[in-house]
């Protein structure tokens, strides 16, 4: 490694602990958003960094060892499903502050349930996307 690749990785790694208050969350948020995350006049700079972390192995490793595990479980878990909305509405939702999304069998007929109500739902109301006929995860995956 070059005197210069480690000054940049220096610099990114000051870049992005600054932009996210050294907050492991927030690092992930701003890997989420592709660098689109910064504050007002470091435009510039957010995509110089983003782009570094691109073409970095050392970096990518280090934005890695940021995040914790459990970040990533639950990244790999919204991947499943057609938008985050739905994610959380089915996986996080919080029966009192929030929409619940469920899956259920009803006579052998599949059927989105709204707040455990039978509404066979057929696209998901945040993205528009069609709902699958089976849970977004079987139980032996992920």
């Amino acid at each position: 490694m070059t005197e210069a690749s480690i000054l940049q990785c220096n610099d990114f790694q000051a870049y992005v602990a600054d932009i996210t208050h050294g907050s492991s969350r927030a690092f992930g948020v701003w890997l989420q958003a592709k660098g689109g995350v910064y504050r007002p006049g470091r435009e510039e700079e957010s995509v110089v960094a983003y782009n570094h972390y691109l073409s970095c192995d050392i970096c990518k490793a280090w934005v890695h060892n940021q995040i914790p595990e459990d970040f990533w479980v639950r990244q790999r878990r919204m991947s499943y499903y057609c938008c985050p909305s739905m994610f959380v509405a089915t996986e996080e939702s919080d029966p009192i502050d929030s929409v619940q999304f469920t899956f259920a069998l009803i006579r052998d007929e599949p059927c989105w349930l709204i707040e455990g109500k039978q509404v066979y739902a057929r696209f998901c109301p945040w993205c528009g996307g069609s709902l699958p006929s089976a849970p977004f995860i079987k139980q032996n995956e992920v």
